[in-house]
């Protein structure tokens, strides 16, 4: 883990982009809060569990960002709607 130390946060800047989606559903939040440590989760919409996707901040994240599950595990467990939802979110908020 100290290897990777910084590497998304720098990845992100030179990116620079738009959007940002977390395939790395709840078990990796920790993870993302060490790389972020002011990152915080919120609440998608009231039909959905945060756990499930979330709307995800932190002063040092300009883009918008969401967390959800890895696509191939929505798929398996029947959640695909999912990714509608994410698509049609990121619809709504684009500038």
């Amino acid at each position: 883990m100290a290897a990777q130390k910084d590497v998304l946060k720098l990845e992100i800047r030179l990116l620079s982009p738009d959007v940002i989606v977390f395939f790395s559903g709840p078990t990796y939040d920790g993870a993302l809060q060490v790389a972020f440590s002011d990152l915080t989760f919120h609440q998608f919409d009231s039909q959905t569990a945060t756990r499930e996707l979330a709307v995800v901040r932190s002063e040092s994240l300009t883009p918008l960002c969401l967390r959800s599950f890895h696509p191939s595990y929505l798929q398996r467990s029947k959640r695909w709607s999912t990714m509608l939802d994410i698509a049609r979110w990121l619809e709504s908020h684009k500038s």
